[in-house]
């Protein structure tokens, strides 16, 4: 993954085959600030909670 766009709304990451970006190439728009779903997790992770 690469940053193809950063700014105070949104994070944008694009897919790359050896450091190489090739057109068409799928993108993932992520809101920033990150919401509470991307955030670490801060439990225990030894303890699965479903």
């Amino acid at each position: 993954m690469r940053f193809a766009e950063v700014s105070p709304e949104r994070v944008v990451v694009v897919a790359e085959q050896w450091g190489a970006v090739l057109p068409g190439a799928p993108t993932w728009t992520l809101p920033f600030p990150a919401p509470d779903t991307l955030r670490p997790f801060e439990g225990d992770a030894h303890v699965y909670d479903a």
